[in-house]
């Protein structure tokens, strides 16, 4: 941190992935960076960011158009923010997602792009009782092969919602 800023830098050996929606990612280096800024207390705004190869070097050259498996990349780009006032506090980020699709030799990649967000809350009533709540959309990209030389690639949607309580027993016991 510095200030009222805050900043990461990090270099991550595997992709944002979601299992059974691509194929399982090969680690090799990626960066992943993110910086935020605090104007005031309680409020904070943020972005981060990654890119990278996603898919494996098990895949046969039929389905990767002659290129290598490296030169199929994902970015991701999300920002996010935080605010907090008395016993409130309100969290959210929205994420951005693009991913290359290998196509037959010759063509350019295909590109299938996600949006996911989320936004929660919650609102302390005593000092060991609260409300919280949830709304999300992830729109993840499917991307898997459907034979040996063509890939499904499409963006799916998933939605959910969620409402709750908990309460705090003790210093490290929550009941939800």
């Amino acid at each position: 941190t510095r200030g009222r800023a805050d900043y990461r830098a990090a270099v991550v050996t595997l992709p944002l992935h979601r299992e059974d929606y691509v194929p399982e990612p090969t680690p090799v280096p990626r960066p992943a960076l993110g910086a935020g800024f605090t104007p005031a207390t309680g409020v904070r705004v943020g972005a981060s960011a990654t890119w990278g190869p996603y898919l494996n070097d098990e895949l046969p050259p039929t389905l990767l158009a002659g290129r290598s498996w490296r030169a199929y990349s994902q970015q991701v780009g999300a920002v996010d923010a935080q605010l907090s006032r008395g016993y409130l506090e309100i969290r959210g980020e929205i994420a951005f997602a693009r991913y290359q699709v290998p196509t037959e030799a010759g063509r350019s990649p295909d590109v299938v792009r996600g949006v996911g967000y989320y936004v929660d809350a919650k609102y302390t009533l005593t000092p060991r009782f609260f409300v919280a709540g949830r709304v999300e959309r992830n729109e993840y990209a499917y991307i898997e092969p459907e034979s040996d030389t063509e890939w499904m690639a499409a963006p799916t949607n998933m939605y959910n919602g969620e409402i709750g309580a908990g309460y705090r027993l003790g210093a490290q016991t929550l009941v939800k």
